[in-house]
């Protein structure tokens, strides 16, 4: 309940940078979004080019439900 809400949000943030989920299940349901065209299976892959605030809820998210590798690149 709590975190698959929190789960989702991180999932609509990623999806919006055209991140291709590794589970099908999470690519199912962004599958009918038309806005939706997966192309990057590794984070690094668009973080450069994410928004200050996306990075920030990443960040945020991470700390909270601990599933997701979101680290600023070194």
């Amino acid at each position: 309940p709590f975190n698959s809400t929190l789960e989702l949000m991180r999932d609509e943030i990623l999806a919006e940078y055209q991140y291709e989920f590794p589970d099908a299940e999470t690519r199912e349901n962004f599958r009918y979004r038309e806005w939706y065209v997966p192309r990057y299976s590794h984070y690094s892959d668009f973080y450069d080019s994410m928004s200050e605030i996306d990075k920030h809820n990443l960040q945020f998210l991470e700390r909270i439900i601990g599933t997701l590798d979101v680290k600023q690149p070194s």
